[in-house]
């Protein structure tokens, strides 16, 4: 049901950052999603590689991130699950366009509100942590807190919070001199303004996009300055703090297989499809749904603290499959 949910808000959604889904494929035990190609990999990934980032390039990145939420917003979904995996690039070329990808966790907003945790260790608002907790619901607030925490790291190379200690009662924002030195005062109001614990009080992704420091001229602050970025997020993500996953195992559903669709760690993976689908840029993501079902029953019955990481569904690299070329064709 989570699969089929993801495919029909996934394809009603057009923009030109975020990652176009052209369909599925498959069966109940087989789950085949086809994708746009991004061939500039993840948008961290290319950060590390680069010689000099700066203010004005995250102003760019950021930008384009908020207008696919805000877009996201219009059409009534949240995303839910805003991360660096997340984010891809269309292109190799410095000023590739951002594309939004796995819409999972994505729900849609009206009569049903959003009262499941879910969301990545680090990134996930403090109402999103508490939802198994309180009566209380959230909504698209959520995407605006993960944005802030994206940003935050894109200026500094660092996590806002450390995933280690991430409570909503310790989630004290600091913007230490020594990595923050070169950033401007209206990127930390920014920053400041999106990671608001209280959600009635962070920017809406409209207001956002009107910000100073997206709005304002460069020359009022330093936006070609070089940061430490590069050289501080390789050392992050070697860490390994940037991928820490949320602990799902108090999320109570009816079976397994139900369980398994809702806490999957859905990644769309660019992976290695045949020639004549790179060159419609398409790539093919697929996973089992009876693998991961049974995945999930281990899980349930294995220590708490694994249970997210048990229940991964396993990505599959397959050539395209007879059905894909065929439905590729049509």
């Amino acid at each position: 049901a989570q699969l089929a949910e993801e495919a029909i808000i996934w394809s009603s959604l057009s923009h030109p950052h975020i990652l176009r889904f052209y369909g599925t494929v498959g069966g109940d035990s087989l789950h085949v999603s086809l994708l746009e190609y991004a061939r500039g990999g993840e948008l961290f990934d290319r950060i590390v590689r680069m010689a000099e980032f700066s203010e004005a390039h995250a102003i760019e990145q950021v930008s384009q991130i908020l207008s696919a939420i805000e877009y996201i917003h219009s059409c009534g979904i949240v995303h839910r699950d805003l991360k660096p995996e997340n984010l891809l690039l269309e292109s190799h070329d410095d000023h590739a366009a951002i594309k939004i990808a796995d819409f999972g966790a994505a729900k849609r907003m009206g009569e049903h509100a959003a009262k499941t945790p879910c969301g990545s260790l680090g990134y996930a608002a403090p109402e999103q942590m508490l939802a198994s907790n309180s009566p209380s619901t959230y909504a698209e607030e959520v995407d605006i807190w993960a944005i802030g925490v994206v940003t935050y790291i894109l200026l500094s190379g660092s996590m806002p919070f450390d995933p280690k200690t991430y409570s909503p009662d310790r989630l004290l924002l600091s913007f230490p001199d020594d990595i923050f030195g070169g950033v401007s005062f209206e990127a930390k109001g920014f920053i400041r303004s999106l990671l608001q614990v209280d959600p009635t009080c962070r920017l809406s992704a409209s207001a956002a996009l009107g910000h100073n420091w997206l709005r304002g001229p460069e020359e009022v602050y330093p936006t070609t300055t070089p940061l430490p970025t590069p050289r501080l997020l390789k050392e992050l993500k070697d860490s390994g703090r940037m991928k820490q996953q949320w602990n799902y195992a108090a999320e109570v559903r009816s079976t397994a297989r139900s369980r398994a669709a809702q806490v999957g760690k859905r990644r769309w993976a660019q992976t290695q499809a045949a020639p004549s689908t790179r060159s419609r840029g398409v790539s093919v993501s697929s996973s089992s749904a009876v693998e991961t079902a049974e995945t999930a029953e281990t899980a349930e019955a294995g220590d708490a603290s694994d249970g997210a990481e048990e229940a991964e569904e396993e990505e599959l690299q397959l050539a395209l499959p007879a059905e894909v070329a065929k439905k590729l064709r049509s």
